[in-house]
């Protein structure tokens, strides 16, 4: 028997990507994952069908960029590295094979707040649909809470959760920096926000 790689040799190999310092470690594993897709089509061989990992991993590339979040310049690089992620997401939500999990939505949210400046008037939209549809689909995760604690301001943070970060005098102006060193366990959710969460620490 001819022996090839599979799809979980493909990502291995994104894994390695992702955990590289390599500028082009987000259009790498991106390649990686189109190739499978591509290898799948062409053969119709299920050895090729990428999984939530395949997708997962690309995600995590990008997540794992330089960070960009605290500054108004940020690099080409980091702009098409969140290009691909939220593409990423958005291919996984359209697929007949998989669907974005606790993972998905809480290395998406960390991508977001890594590679978006917290001076875009956008990315407390983005941070807040993201967060939202994660609500949603049933996978508010312990992971992904302390996403979304990270990377929201103290603002968007009180809309959703009905609490403020950090302590009771915390200051709740939008452009304050907010403690993330929150006790996620001791913050209530509604049940349906993590209804389809198999562990609320996995």
């Amino acid at each position: 028997d001819t022996l090839k790689p599979d799809y979980r040799v493909y990502n291995a190999v994104q894994h390695v990507w992702a955990r590289s310092r390599s500028k082009d470690k987000a259009v790498e594993a991106r390649a990686l994952l189109d190739k499978l897709i591509n290898l799948r089509d062409e053969t119709g061989d299920t050895d090729y069908s990428p999984n939530k990992r395949s997708y997962n991993n690309v995600i995590n590339a990008c997540t794992f960029f330089t960070k960009g979040g605290n500054g108004s310049d940020v690099s080409e690089e980091c702009q098409n590295a969140l290009r691909i992620a939220v593409q990423t997401f958005n291919d996984m939500r359209a697929s007949d094979n998989v669907d974005p999990d606790h993972v998905t939505y809480g290395m998406l949210l960390k991508a977001v707040g890594a590679l978006m400046p917290e001076t875009n008037a956008n990315r407390n939209r983005v941070i807040e649909n993201i967060f939202r549809k994660c609500c949603k689909d049933g996978y508010v995760s312990e992971f992904v809470l302390e996403s979304f604690t990270t990377v929201s301001n103290q603002l968007l943070y009180q809309k959703i959760i009905g609490a403020v970060k950090g302590d009771a005098d915390a200051d709740t102006d939008a452009d304050a920096d907010a403690d993330t060193d929150v006790d996620v366990d001791s913050i209530y959710i509604p049940i349906e926000w993590s209804k389809n969460v198999k562990s609320w620490s996995t």
